[in-house]
């Protein structure tokens, strides 16, 4: 948008605050329980697996990526809300991982202290692939 309607400032991408055990950082996280704040762990653990095979070239399939990450948090016992990859630039969606900076953002659902969910979300950036 800032792009787009030539405004004369620049956005920063930082990376995500996260805790030392690398969930990303949220005042929700106060209300998981134990046992859900372990499996959370599960989504960064899922967003660093992507990075990697993308890295090494283990995976090139775009569709490979989201099912992938959907099991890993889906086995620990979260409940996807979605898994998108993104072109990071404009947000466009992609068909391959080779041509441009790809956004990979998560939303997903775990079991709160007590009752009800807690919706929680993360991203990364995953760099082209390289020939």
């Amino acid at each position: 948008m800032v792009r787009d309607l030539d405004f004369p400032i620049k956005v920063l991408g930082m990376p995500i605050a996260r805790e030392p055990d690398g969930l990303a950082m949220s005042s929700r996280n106060a209300r998981l329980s134990p046992e859900s704040r372990k499996a959370a762990l599960s989504i960064s653990a899922a967003l660093n697996w992507a990075m990697d095979a993308v890295m090494e070239r283990k995976v090139t399939q775009p569709k490979r990526i989201v099912e992938e990450v959907k099991q890993q948090i889906t086995a620990a016992g979260g409940q996807v809300d979605y898994v998108e990859l993104r072109d990071a630039d404009n947000l466009q969606p992609i068909t391959d991982l080779s041509q441009q900076r790809t956004l990979l953002a998560v939303a997903t659902w775990f079991p709160a202290k007590g009752k009800g969910t807690v919706r929680l979300i993360d991203n990364t950036v995953l760099e082209p692939l390289k020939e």
